[in-house]
């Protein structure tokens, strides 16, 4: 059999050390440090044995093979009842919650290829990570990059109860479409309120298949009148509810429009995760600013995937932006988000593709390759090309000056930055770069007032109080700004540059 990783080992030993104290009429402890008794597991020396008894030297040597057979039996048992594919299971970790509470990832994944040595196991498809053990944003990015699937809570637990609640709070997390539900998660989802109602929400889960489901939220007396048409009600607070109806769709829809509710509808039907889609219908219709109900459409899963993206689920956004992909009637917004996420990820090529594929939709939106611009700002790759367009496109908007102007600053393309930004309304960094521009084309004077200006609004603003240093030296005659700064500068790499300015002024 496979030796189980030390970590897991070392949770068995104090177990097996109270199984057999009883048994034994001998003192020992079970410790890593070497001795003449070490106890095996297939065949491999996983610990040692330290006895303190009155045993003579014949009784020492008869009894010494029992005593390490009876340890190394029971081991074995412990191994096959307490350890779970290597991991220790649900027994152990409630142990070590009686001593410590722990903080970390609950995860349902089908593969332990990508574990971390030290997770525990609560099934085989079901382990707690603690976070001392991993950055679990990170983690997650690289079990979604392997290909491996995965749905994930942070939780606490502090007592072998919690265990309990956070696998309930992983099946909710699941039947509502999240990959992972973060902490920021939990603050905008109802996730305690639900957990108080399991029960209730069980029932709709069971009659999901036959009954229309609604989410809706409105004025009170109306969602009173729809309550007392619904064949089950789940309140969640005095002006919002999900309703099951047997009615038809359309009575259903006609009902909600009379009654000037927010209101979700998913139809009857066999669905994986039909609270999921009564979700994504209900948030699709909170989007409009009419009251007409909305029926769950792909376009709802687009607007699921917004909601998600907000609450910092990026993996579960990306699943319900790739499900609605070719149904969505705002393709080059969800091509946009779905940019945003495979960057975070670190899937540069998805990102790259999904911005092209959405500049091939509405090739004239000067956002989308302005956004193309950022992204091969951030993978090192030439901008200037995708700035140059966003541009053409909208020359008065100050957003895509000052993005071409700062690219073109690193080709010290002064003049041409002049043209770009004189007469428009700019950003502090608008100003600065239309600041550097006069400096370096000679116009101190219009260099100076916006160099001061700034230096006004952010006194600790280094770079400013450079350039403003050297024009007080060039225009002025006076050192006093140059000489408080200079230190400073010196401190940093980024700012070397000015800094040997000034210096050779201060020395000339």
């Amino acid at each position: 059999m496979k030796l189980p990783p030390r970590w897991a080992l070392e949770h068995l030993f104090p177990l097996l050390g109270e199984v057999l104290a009883p048994l034994l009429p001998v003192d020992f402890k079970i410790s890593s440090e070497k001795s003449d008794w070490p106890l095996r597991y297939s065949g491999e020396e996983v610990a040692y044995l330290h006895v303190n008894s009155s045993l003579t030297e014949e009784e020492y040597k008869r009894w010494q093979p029992l005593m390490l057979a009876h340890f190394e039996q029971t081991l074995a048992f412990l191994i096959r009842d307490y350890l779970i594919k290597g991991f220790p299971g649900p027994e152990v970790l409630k142990r070590v919650l009686k001593t410590k509470p722990l903080t970390g990832l609950l995860l349902k994944v089908s593969s332990t290829s990508f574990l971390p040595e030290k997770a525990y196991a609560i099934s085989t498809r079901i382990f707690f990570i603690p976070v001392q053990e991993l950055k679990p944003k990170t983690f997650l990015k690289n079990l979604w990059q392997k290909g491996t699937n995965f749905l994930a809570i942070s939780c606490s637990l502090s007592s072998p109860d919690d265990i309990k609640q956070a696998l309930n709070t992983l099946s909710l997390a699941e039947n509502f479409g999240f990959s992972w539900l973060t902490e920021r998660g939990e603050k905008y989802f109802p996730v305690s309120f639900f957990l108080e109602q399991q029960k209730v929400l069980n029932q709709f889960l069971r009659c999901s298949g036959k009954y229309t489901l609604v989410w809706a939220k409105g004025p009170k007396p109306s969602l009173n009148c729809l309550t007392k048409k619904a064949r089950r009600v789940f309140p969640m607070a005095d002006d919002e509810a999900i309703l099951a109806f047997s009615e038809n769709l359309e009575e259903i829809k006609y009902l909600l429009s009379s009654l000037s509710l927010k209101a979700g509808v998913r139809p009857p039907g066999k669905t994986k995760y039909p609270l999921k889609e009564v979700w994504a219908a209900f948030e699709h219709a909170k989007r409009l600013s009419s009251d007409e109900p909305v029926v769950f459409s792909p376009y709802s899963l687009h607007v699921l995937g917004d909601v998600l993206l907000d609450m910092g689920d990026l993996f579960g956004a990306l699943a319900c932006y790739h499900a609605a992909k070719e149904k969505t009637p705002q393709p080059v917004e969800l091509l946009n988000s779905m940019a945003y996420i495979f960057l975070e990820l670190k899937n540069f090529i998805e990102a790259e593709k999904a911005l092209k594929q959405a500049i091939a939709i509405s090739p004239e939106d000067p956002m989308l390759h302005y956004n193309l611009g950022l992204f091969f700002e951030k993978i090192a790759k030439n901008p200037l090309p995708a700035f140059e367009k966003a541009y053409s496109l909208a020359p008065k908007d100050a957003i895509f000056a000052e993005s071409l102007a700062a690219s073109l600053a690193r080709e010290n393309s002064w003049d041409r930055i002049r043209n770009i930004l004189e007469g428009l309304s700019l950003s502090k960094r608008g100003r600065l770069l239309l600041a550097r521009a006069y400096y370096e084309l000679g116009e101190l004077d219009k260099a100076f007032e916006i160099f001061r200006a700034l230096a006004n609004e952010e006194p600790q603003n280094l770079e400013v109080l450079a350039y403003l240093a050297l024009l007080y030296i060039q225009l002025k005659g006076d050192f006093g700004v140059a000489e408080a700064v200079l230190p400073q500068l010196e401190e940093h790499h980024e700012l070397k540059k000015l800094a040997e300015n000034i210096r050779f002024f201060m020395e000339s």
